[in-house]
Order: structure tokens, then sequence, then C-alpha cells
């Protein structure tokens, strides 16, 4: 798809508001940057993200045990 252009709902289930929100949240963006980056490169961000927070619950999990 190419940069987002600001229309961040055409290639995501999820609402612009709520990606923009996670965005800047996690990595201190405006919703400018957000807009600026390819879609593909903001999906492969949010993937490794949810990678590290997988793997972050495993740790914690193995750690009570």
């Amino acid at each position: 798809y190419g940069r987002m252009g600001g229309d961040v709902r055409r290639s995501s289930r999820r609402s612009s508001s709520e990606l923009y929100y996670f965005f800047a949240r996690e990595f201190n963006w405006t919703k400018d940057q957000v807009d600026s980056q390819y879609t593909s490169y903001l999906n492969d961000l949010m993937y490794e993200w949810q990678e590290e927070q997988r793997q972050a619950k495993i740790n914690i999990n193995r750690n009570k045990v």
C-alpha cells in the first residue's frame, strides 16, 4: 500500500485512533510521523512489539514456578 498518507484504516482492522494512540504511547510518534511511514513497516513494528510482549509474559510465568 505504500505510505499511510493519513488513511490508516484502509489497511487495518483497528480504528485509526487506536493505531495513532499505540504509536504515540510506544514510540512517542505524532500522527504525522505515523502517516509518513509505510504500512508494512508499521505492521512489522506492531508484530515485533507483540512478540516482545508475549516473550515477556512467558518469562514472567517461568519465574513464578
